[in-house]
């Protein structure tokens, strides 16, 4: 078992013993002594008949649940197949008495064209005829979950017989009504149901839910504790108000940087005041967090020009030579900076190719406009054939380029999120100090002199005389 989600109600098993099939196919025998006494042939299960024994409460956007893995054939026509499968069924999960919650999840198992008159399921142990009550999940070789634990892990080493803890699987057959002509055809399908009951383990969810919530409230018992005459009962319960709310707090913004961090170009970019508010730090940041320059103008670099649309609009539509290719590289080096090491790559890439195609006598079958022999005719075709390639190859990399800006769009949308996240991050980290040191310092009496009756001025100077 990999995975139990409550919110999206599923299962997610990965099984191998279980799936283990047999059945006989009397079209796959042979005589052994006429093959050189083979026995056993291992072949692929597309080139033989299968049975369609699929889950039916299949909950996966995948189309296919099985591995592929060989079909055994046996030469009295005995087939086995163990395909590894990973499921991912639906589960009604419980989460009433979360985290000590327990759950019961189904794995039904059956046939989606035969019927029972076609084609039957029965229970199989290995090493043993096929029999009908064997009512349980097989947990030898089970992997134990971190988060969950099942009744089979107890009974692992005890004989199907004899086992009391887990649930009995049993053996359905579901009806449904199939439409022939204009006749309604009732059949039957012959399904497993295996229960599997699920009990979470609780440390995890103990040391970081419960016990925290018992200690937060266990406090405010120590307020009863007080006299109630004494000033400190009304002092502490204040205590305890404030220290709940600069938690929430905390918590509140911590989880909204998080959020921004991973927020990624999923909603698109980051709003322009804000862009425009952290702009003068951003670089800074950068260089702090991330080695520095993935992107020399973060607040501004979203909104640049296409680099793509402007790299080709000074590209000329007619061929001129490797001189065109070398305007380029310096075009797109001013032009688009974080592309520059991809556009020197294609551009040094293309002179090349063309070299390449023009001067190899090998190739010169593949290539209409390359001959050894041509008179000026089959040199304009040449050339016209030639202009026709370049335009075409320039097709392909203005596709590359187009793909890679919006890769690099993609990334600075990702990166001007993760910068805004950091740069709130510090800023939430200075309010939160100031705040303390300012109540610290404004709560804290400093040379305060206390106004003395006029009565008493007098007695006080005699004393200082």
């Amino acid at each position: 078992m990999l995975q139990v989600t409550s919110s999206e109600q599923l299962l997610l098993t990965d099984m191998l013993s279980t799936m283990t099939r047999k059945w006989t196919d009397s079209l796959l025998r042979w005589n052994e002594s006429e093959y050189g006494n083979i026995k056993t042939v291992r072949i692929f299960p597309s080139q033989i008949w299968t049975p369609d024994i699929k889950l039916y409460n299949f909950a996966d956007e995948r189309l296919r649940e099985y591995r592929d893995a060989r079909v055994v054939v046996s030469s009295n026509g005995e087939t086995l197949w163990l395909p590894q499968a990973l499921f991912k069924s639906t589960c009604e999960v419980e989460i009433t008495y979360f985290p000590f919650d327990t759950q019961i999840c189904m794995l039904e198992f059956g046939s989606l064209t035969y019927d029972r008159t076609q084609m039957d399921i029965l229970w199989w142990i290995p090493d043993s005829p096929p029999i009908e009550e064997m009512p349980y999940l097989d947990f030898s070789d089970y992997v134990p979950s971190n988060e969950w634990r099942t009744d089979g892990e107890k009974e692992r080493e005890v004989h199907h017989v004899n086992r009391t803890i887990q649930i009995r699987s049993v053996k359905k057959h579901r009806r449904r009504s199939q439409t022939v002509g204009n006749e309604v055809i009732t059949r039957e399908y012959p399904v497993l149901r295996y229960l599997i009951r699920l009990r979470r383990n609780p440390s995890f969810y103990v040391f970081m839910l419960v016990i925290p919530c018992v200690l937060l409230s266990s406090l405010t018992l120590v307020v009863f504790w007080l006299p109630p005459e004494s000033p400190a009962k009304m002092m502490l319960g204040v205590f305890f108000c404030l220290n709940m709310i600069m938690i929430t707090l905390s918590t509140f913004l911590a989880t909204m940087v998080i959020h921004l961090y991973f927020r990624g170009d999923r909603k698109g970019a980051v709003p322009y005041f804000l862009r425009r508010a952290y702009q003068n730090r951003c670089k800074n940041e950068q260089n702090r967090y991330f080695g520095g320059g993935f992107f020399p103008q973060c607040s501004e670099s979203v909104n640049q020009p296409a680099c793509g649309d402007q790299y080709f609009e000074n590209v000329t539509t007619n061929w001129s030579g490797s001189n065109e290719f070398q305007t380029l590289k310096e075009y797109s080096g001013k032009s688009c900076p974080h592309m520059m090491k991809t556009s020197i790559k294609l551009n040094h890439r293309i002179p090349e190719i063309l070299q390449q195609i023009m001067h190899n006598d090998n190739d010169m079958n593949n290539y209409p406009f390359r001959m050894i022999n041509y008179d000026e005719s089959e040199s304009f075709n040449s050339t016209t054939t030639l202009e026709r390639d370049v335009r075409e190859l320039k097709k392909y990399v203005k596709i590359v380029v187009n793909r890679q800006k919006e890769t690099t769009h993609k990334s600075l949308i990702a990166m001007e999120w993760r910068t805004l996240a950091i740069v709130l991050d510090r800023l939430f980290f200075f309010i939160y100090i100031t705040t303390i040191l300012i109540a610290v310092v404004v709560s804290v009496p400093y040379n305060i002199e206390l106004e003395i009756p006029e009565e008493f001025q007098d007695s006080e100077e005699r004393v200082k005389n």
